[in-house]
């Protein structure tokens, strides 16, 4: 979990410095444009994270886009994959709080699970023992002794 929290950190980091440098390379209304797209598509995309949602393929798509963006500010390519990915988060923010839900049962009914071990093997080990003890001791002839 810590391990997530910190790469999600150094990844925007890393996405503000690029996106800082943009801002520098662009001018006027593209610059306006180009801002509010990668400035949405980075709290959306954190927001995916937070809700447990696998966005690590967007995450690399955005980084490149961001870092040719800063080789060739001209390029419309870059522009059009930001909004392609864009669209694919709208289609992901709708099954994010699906995917919390399921991903917080799976987890809970794994403690529960481990939890109720120990009380199972109280209730149901002596059980088990004396079963298994008279059905090896059934056929045994007590002799009474004089």
């Amino acid at each position: 979990m810590m391990r997530t929290f910190l790469y999600l950190l150094m990844l925007t980091l890393s996405l503000t410095i690029i996106h800082q440098m943009i801002i520098l390379a662009y001018s006027g209304d593209n610059l306006s444009e180009i801002d509010s797209l990668v400035s949405s598509i980075m709290k959306d995309l954190e927001y995916l994270e937070s809700r447990e949602v696998n966005v690590s393929s967007l995450i690399q798509r955005v980084n490149e886009d961001i870092k040719g963006l800063e080789k060739d500010p001209g390029n419309a390519t870059y522009i059009k994959d930001l909004e392609s990915i864009r669209d694919e988060i709208k289609a992901l923010k709708s099954d994010a709080e699906n995917i919390y839900i399921i991903n917080n049962i799976i987890r809970y009914s794994t403690a529960v699970g481990i939890g109720l071990v120990p009380v199972a093997v109280y209730i149901l080990l002596p059980r088990i023992y004396l079963y298994i003890w008279y059905r090896t001791r059934r056929r045994w002839i007590v002799q009474v002794r004089k």
